[in-house]
């Protein structure tokens, strides 16, 4: 049977969810005074309809966060990639130069560019997964489970 590595991630940080959750029901919050209450919030109010389009954009935002989530997939085609609102990627292997397991430390959340890690896929972890492309591409996946990762690697013969 094919040794197969799969690993999905969701944004679950406490410490995204309270600043972002904390500015959502202040905006209902506001919204319900000041439209269907009639009581302005502060000195200088927005106006009803800038106050409805700011809590569109703040509902946008936390929605988009929610359904964000990164699907990581190795197996002896090559290594899949599926980042909801980023697309999907597949690297086939005919097509990577090398891979190997390195120390991202915090380079953001995200789909991020970074000088020392490329093009870099993060939800959380501090291992990353480099691929080095043969066509001089660099992308790095970060990941949580680094030790099933590199035992698949192994038996693929790709570490």
């Amino acid at each position: 049977m094919e040794k197969v590595f799969e690993e999905h991630k969701r944004l679950t940080k406490w410490w995204i969810w309270l600043p972002v959750l904390g500015i959502l029901f202040f905006f209902i919050y506001v919204f319900l005074q000041q439209v269907f209450l009639g009581k302005t919030v502060g000195e200088h109010p927005m106006s009803n309809t800038a106050l409805g389009w700011t809590l569109a954009l703040v509902v946008a935002v936390v929605i988009t966060l929610m359904v964000l989530q990164l699907g990581i997939k190795v197996n002896s085609r090559g290594i899949f990639v599926n980042f909801s609102l980023f697309g999907k990627h597949q690297f086939l292997w005919t097509d990577i130069k090398n891979v190997r397991l390195v120390n991202v430390g915090f380079v953001g959340y995200g789909y991020r560019i970074s000088k020392n890690h490329g093009t870099v896929f993060n939800l959380g972890g501090k291992k990353g997964l480099e691929i080095n492309l043969k066509a001089g591409k660099r992308f790095t996946l970060v990941i949580e489970n680094e030790a099933e990762l590199r035992q698949t690697l192994k038996a693929l013969k790709k570490l």
